[in-house]
């Protein structure tokens, strides 16, 4: 009977060229590719609030999949952060819709005020006040440093 051979074991943890799927994620995110942002977070086990805010916000230009992605993420809002009140619920959900309105800009200041505040989305809680000048003016987030540099 022959022994097994642990000590020739050769397992390892393959990475394409491009990366880990959270890098090839936060890249997609960071360069606000929406097509690469949601495939990757596709191969992402779990993606954190931080981050499916800031995919919530890149697809606020296609109406249907925002919505449907917004409210996703207003569900996982109210089940993870503790203590959420109808209220907050509320203001957090009409945020939201008024990423995709008439003021963003707006909608986006209030958001980021109530994140903030709260801090319970993580450290790399976005910061929504940043704008990208290269992308239209609807989108209000895109960076995740409170400078806006990274």
């Amino acid at each position: 009977m022959r022994a097994p051979l642990a000590s020739k074991s050769w397992e390892h943890v393959f990475v394409t060229s491009q990366g880990s799927p959270y890098a090839r994620f936060r890249r997609a995110l960071d360069g606000g590719n929406t097509t690469i942002a949601l495939a990757a977070a596709a191969d992402l086990d779990y993606v954190g609030l931080s981050d499916a805010l800031e995919l919530v916000l890149l697809l606020v230009d296609d109406p249907g999949r925002f919505r449907r992605a917004a409210l996703r993420w207003h569900a996982r809002y109210c089940a993870e952060v503790s203590d959420v009140g109808f209220e907050e619920a509320q203001v957090v959900l009409a945020c939201l819709a008024g990423l995709a309105g008439r003021q963003p800009k707006a909608a986006a200041e209030a958001l980021a005020a109530l994140v903030h505040r709260r801090g319970s989305i993580g450290e790399r809680a976005p910061n929504l006040l940043c704008m990208d000048p290269s992308l239209d003016s609807r989108h209000t987030l895109l960076r995740s440093s409170p400078a806006c540099g990274s």
